[in-house]
């Protein structure tokens, strides 16, 4: 007689429920794992945006204040022409004092890394966006009425980042 015979049958597989629970263990650590990697990328992209659009609000507000304290200078015909120039001069200043901001905001944008689609999508939409407006306050450091002039992209670049942070879970107001 054999010992299997002996016993009753064959000997019960115990490893059987360590594989399973470690399986499982490894199901949820992948998912747990996930959720906060997600959540990370959608904080840090969260910070870029409401620092990006701070800054360039900053600017916006500052350059609109001065113009209009300004203006009835710039625009009386008996204001000397150098006068005139200058006061231009000091609001071009201002515009590019805004620009290394908005360059530390873009190089923090583009430091986001993105794995996930709707996040990865955000962030490369409002990274395009924000590059039409750094371009628009590079042209308006060196011709000033460039500021005024809002290239029919930028309202476009916009309205796509909007729908791509939205979809990300980051809301960009309008």
């Amino acid at each position: 007689m054999t010992a299997e015979e002996l016993s009753g049958g064959r000997e019960p597989r115990r490893w059987v429920p360590r594989v399973i629970a470690a399986v499982v263990v490894l199901l949820v650590a992948a998912y747990t794992g996930d959720r906060l990697v997600r959540r990370h990328e959608r904080t840090v992209l969260r910070a870029c945006v409401v620092a990006a659009e701070s800054d360039l609000d900053d600017v916006s507000f500052r350059t609109a204040g001065l113009e209009t304290y300004i203006a009835s200078a710039v625009d009386r015909p008996d204001i000397d022409p150098a006068v005139r120039k200058s006061l231009r001069g000091i609001v071009q200043e201002t515009i590019l004092r805004g620009l290394p901001p908005l360059q530390r905001d873009q190089a923090r944008c583009l430091a986001v890394h993105a794995w996930h689609g709707p996040v990865r999508s955000a962030r490369r939409d409002y990274l395009a966006y924000l590059d039409l407006r750094l371009d628009q306050v590079q042209r308006a450091v060196a011709d000033l009425d460039a500021w005024h002039v809002l290239p029919p992209e930028i309202p476009a670049a916009r309205a796509v980042a909007r729908v791509s942070l939205a979809a990300a879970g980051v809301p960009l107001s309008p």
